[in-house]
């Protein structure tokens, strides 16, 4: 039927159609949104509030909001402010290591794949913190390359390179490779540099 039949709970200002009808409703400063299940018997139940409570909750869920951006904006700002701070003072530390040329290389062998014999070596860079912390190459080369003095780097590998390994360079089936960079292609000062090292080495290009 159409009819509606309070079972319990307030008297509201709705009709019978309004009710069973599900539809939201505003009324003398009061919001309404009834809602009834599916099938026969329908039971209904209606839901009530002041404008102004809701008006109220609303400002409050909104300066919930505020707070907690505000938290979130502030915790991120921090966060990148340590890691700018971070980033500049391993930028300064690694600065210092290369002038005092505190980074170290390793070799990673190269093999004749017929003959099993080392026939060269790629060397490469590594570096170690005064604290003992090592930092992986693919952070400081690329704060290197970021800030503009990965050419020192390239120059540290060549002099330590060669002055390590010279005899082993002086035979003529021994090669040592480095990894070089685009900068360091373009970079005027490179090619005098290696060629001043291998011929300082008595060492053949």
């Amino acid at each position: 039927t159409t009819k509606v039949m309070r079972g319990f709970g307030h008297v509201i200002p709705l009709s019978d159609a309004q009710v069973i009808s599900g539809k939201f409703v505003r009324r003398n400063g009061t919001f309404f949104q009834p809602k009834c299940s599916h099938g026969v018997p329908l039971f209904c139940v209606v839901a009530a509030e002041t404008e102004k409570s809701l008006l109220s909750r609303g400002h409050k869920q909104c300066l919930g909001c505020l707070f907690c951006g505000g938290l979130i904006g502030g915790c991120t700002a921090l966060i990148l402010i340590f890691v700018y701070r971070k980033r500049c003072t391993l930028e300064a530390e690694l600065r210092g290591a290369i002038e005092r040329k505190n980074l170290k290389l390793l070799y990673q062998p190269i093999r004749d794949l017929d003959t099993k014999a080392i026939v060269g070596a790629e060397a490469l860079v590594r570096w170690t913190k005064e604290n003992g912390e090592v930092v992986g190459p693919e952070t400081f080369v690329a704060l290197a390359e970021e800030k503009g003095f990965i050419g020192e780097i390239t120059q540290f590998v060549i002099h330590r390179g060669i002055a390590e390994l010279e005899d082993l360079l002086r035979a003529d089936d021994f090669r040592l490779t480095i990894n070089i960079t685009s900068t360091d292609l373009v970079d005027a000062a490179f090619l005098p540099t290696l060629e001043n090292c291998l011929r300082l080495a008595n060492v053949n290009s």
